[in-house]
C-alpha cells in the first residue's frame, strides 16, 4: 500500500507538465528541481494551503480505506 502524497508531492504532480516545458529533456530530475523551486520560493501561501488542505483529504480518505496501515519503511 502506498501512503497518501503529501502537499508537495500534489503540487508536483498538477506542475509537472508545465515545468516540463523549462527543462532540455523529459528529465524528472530537472522537473523535479524545477517543481521544487518554485514551491520554495514562487509560490503564494494561498496556493500552498490548497495544496495541504488536497493532502489532508487525501491522508483522511487514505485513513478510511486503510484503517489498519502504518507505514513501515
Amino acid at each position: 500500500i502506498k501512503r497518501p502524497l503529501n502537499a508537495f508531492m500534489l503540487y508536483r504532480r498538477s506542475y509537472q507538465n508545465i515545468a516540463k516545458a523549462y527543462c532540455s529533456k523529459d528529465n524528472h530530475q530537472q522537473v523535479s528541481a524545477i517543481c521544487g523551486l518554485s514551491w520554495r520560493n514562487l509560490e503564494q501561501p494561498e496556493v500552498k494551503l490548497a495544496f495541504k488542505d488536497l493532502a489532508d483529504v487525501e491522508r483522511r480518505k487514505h485513513g478510511e480505506a486503510f484503517p489498519e496501515y502504518k507505514y513501515d519503511p
